[in-house]
């Protein structure tokens, strides 16, 4: 498998399927090679680099293949944000810049509608609220963030049992 850095001739850059996080930055990427083998391994992700036992990549060099229709569920844009249901919080997993909010502070907000559009690997990406209530706080478009920064805050409502 060859990546950016490599000399000689430009070899196949396997296709990152989803991201899933493991703890603090470390994840389990699932890539799919150019024979369509797919491969899990576990990688650490600082920033924009992807850390892999081949070598280290930078996110927007791994093409990004659409496994699922993203759903009006928020576990669509799992590998993109952390929500806490203690905090209502938000958390960007990734750095990203925030190019559109659907959502002001004090808007009421459904579960699975559109929150924000945020900008990663040079791809446009849906953040959808995980939960019915109101917007406390929310990152305004243009401003960068790093993994562990706040997109939003929630105030949600208790669910009904």
């Amino acid at each position: 498998m060859g990546g950016p850095g490599h000399r000689g001739e430009e070899r196949y850059t396997p296709k990152l399927l989803r991201l899933r996080r493991l703890h603090d930055n470390l994840y389990e990427a699932e890539l799919i090679t150019e024979q369509g083998e797919r491969l899990r391994l576990q990688v650490i992700v600082n920033n924009d680099i992807v850390e892999t036992p081949f070598g280290r990549y930078h996110l927007s060099s791994i093409g990004l293949v659409e496994t699922e229709p993203t759903s009006t569920s928020s576990s669509a844009e799992s590998w993109l944000v952390e929500f806490n249901t203690h905090t209502g919080e938000l958390r960007a997993k990734l750095s990203m810049k925030i190019v559109e909010i659907s959502k002001k502070p004090g808007e009421r907000v459904k579960e699975g509608e559109r929150i924000a559009v945020i900008e990663t690997m040079k791809m446009l990406n849906d953040v959808h609220s995980p939960c019915n209530g109101e917007i406390i706080e929310i990152t305004q478009p243009g401003q960068g963030l790093s993994p562990g920064g706040l997109l939003a805050k929630i105030k949600c409502e208790k669910k009904q049992e």
